[in-house]
């Protein structure tokens, strides 16, 4: 807990400011996510945010690097959707790398350990996965958006 204080502390002025979009994106994705399929919403979002109106959201985007993204997406996920919020994450950080116009693919792939089939997403672009996600080489992708 002290630890992510620490780290809230140290947020810019215009990560401040992403923050709470960025968990407002992921509550209308979740949300989303219980009415369309996942395959429909993320070309949605991907066109969305190529668009004239869309690449300009969320506000100030721009102004932080791909790395701190990454970082407030995974929190904004975390915030609300806990631990297991991989594919949320994922989304919100599909969207913002299109908001940028940065090519960029969501990815699920699934794992087989210990008799029980587990699941994961990330995001690659330009043929490298975004992120320290050390995860995506235990699992094999099977959809890709």
């Amino acid at each position: 807990m002290r630890r992510m204080l620490r780290r809230l502390a140290e947020l810019s002025f215009y990560e401040w400011l992403l923050l709470p979009q960025c968990v407002v994106a992921s509550i209308g994705l979740a949300c989303a996510l219980r009415f369309t399929s996942l395959n429909r919403l993320a070309g949605l979002t991907a066109r969305y945010a190529s668009s004239s109106r869309g690449r300009h959201l969320p506000l100030f985007h721009r102004q932080c690097r791909l790395d701190r993204l990454l970082w407030l997406a995974s929190k904004a996920a975390s915030v609300l959707h806990g631990d297991g919020c991989c594919l949320l994450r994922s989304l919100l950080f599909f969207w913002l790398l299109h908001a940028r116009r940065k090519p960029a693919h969501l990815l699920l792939g699934v794992s087989k350990q210990a008799d029980r089939l587990q699941g994961h997403a990330w995001v690659e672009s330009a043929g490298l996965v975004m992120g320290h996600d050390s995860l995506y080489n235990l699992y094999t992708p099977v959809l890709r958006f």
